[in-house]
């Protein structure tokens, strides 16, 4: 969808949120889908989320999210001076900021390994041919 979405002409920010579940859960449950919500909320001090042992890390990391967030949300972008720069997408490169397992903010510079990339011309053409 970020290429799709690059390629048409229209800024597209992707990233990757690393950060495990801490305590008891990690070995099993890992960074699953929507786990930034209650960092991109601030929620992680909410009665929901309070069986999980959240640790200052995750508070920071939280901080710099809903930044991000709010960033983007104001001005269409989430760059600010006070925040690692966070670059658009695009196909060719597939940069991503990765919100690593330790806390880290960090750009990465592929996102995606080769055999996931799409080529949005071909996606375009293939979608386009195909009546509904």
């Amino acid at each position: 969808m970020a290429s799709l979405h690059a390629s048409a002409g229209h800024r597209a920010y992707f990233y990757l949120f690393e950060r495990e579940v801490p305590g008891k859960g990690q070995a099993s449950l890992g960074s699953f889908h929507s786990l930034e919500l209650p960092y991109v909320f601030g929620a992680l001090r909410q009665p929901i989320w309070t069986w999980l042992p959240f640790e200052e890390t995750d508070h920071k990391l939280s901080e710099v999210v809903q930044g991000y967030w709010t960033n983007f949300a104001k001005t269409g972008s989430p760059n600010s001076t006070n925040l690692p720069e966070w670059r658009e997408f695009e196909s060719r490169g597939q940069v991503a900021m990765e919100f690593g397992k330790n806390g880290t903010v960090a750009p990465l510079k592929r996102s995606r390994p080769t055999y996931c990339d799409v080529d949005p011309a071909d996606l375009k053409t293939r979608l386009s041919s195909t009546k509904q």
